[in-house]
């Protein structure tokens, strides 16, 4: 299955050689999990302070559909996409 990977600040060292700004797509098993991804690619799990899948917070034993996006955040970045998703949240409410 396939899936679509946005890396953030920091984490973009550890994404492919040829993507674009730290996004690329990439190959992993059916009911693979975001961990399982976030090890393939070799990212130390400290370095992983937020996750989005498909624009929702999730935990790292999340299961992933083909076709899903997710887009890590070092903990240097979280805290700002936490205020802007929780202002985001509030505006549709």
């Amino acid at each position: 299955m396939q899936v679509t990977v946005k890396l953030h600040a920091s984490l973009r060292p550890y994404g492919r050689s040829d993507s674009n700004d730290g996004l690329f797509r990439l190959e992993t098993a059916e009911k693979a999990t975001v961990h399982e991804v976030i090890r393939e690619l070799g990212i130390p799990p400290e370095k992983v302070r937020m996750i989005l899948l498909n624009g929702r917070g999730v935990a790292t034993d999340s299961i992933l559909n083909d076709g899903d996006r997710i887009a890590l955040f070092p903990p240097e970045m979280a805290f700002n996409m936490y205020v802007a998703i929780s202002f985001r949240r509030d505006l549709n409410h």
